[in-house]
């Protein structure tokens, strides 16, 4: 299989399956569609094969661990009750507010585990 290809333009994407083109600066446009619907991605990555197979996993692939942890589910902070609408808006919430620090396994495992709108220890 070729690693790389061309663009509509006849610009090299760095990449063989990756669907866009390349813009001024020589970075990578993105022209997939949002896994919402709602609009082309237009994300601009880096053009390295890598960049663009980071971005192609996170934000195309609805099973990646990215799309997961931002999926909406609604639980609340078990120190000042704040609601968060995802994992990763939750976990930003206790580093900031509350100075957590270390890995965040056993956090991400409680927040899985927990009914939505559930307190979420930490």
């Amino acid at each position: 299989m070729a690693t790389t290809q061309q663009d509509i333009n006849g610009n090299t994407i760095n990449h063989p399956t990756a669907a866009g083109v390349i813009i001024q600066g020589g970075k990578f446009c993105c022209g997939l569609i949002r896994l919402n619907g709602a609009a082309v991605c237009n994300a601009r990555i880096t053009n390295k094969r890598h960049n663009i197979s980071s971005h192609l996993n996170k934000e195309h692939d609805p099973n990646s661990a990215h799309q997961q942890k931002n999926a909406v589910n609604l639980h609340r902070c078990s120190r000042c009750h704040r609601m968060c609408n995802s994992y990763n808006i939750y976990l930003n919430h206790i580093r900031e507010k509350h100075r957590f620090s270390g890995r965040s396994d056993r956090v991400w495992t409680r927040w899985r585990r927990q009914p939505q709108g559930s307190l979420v220890q930490f």
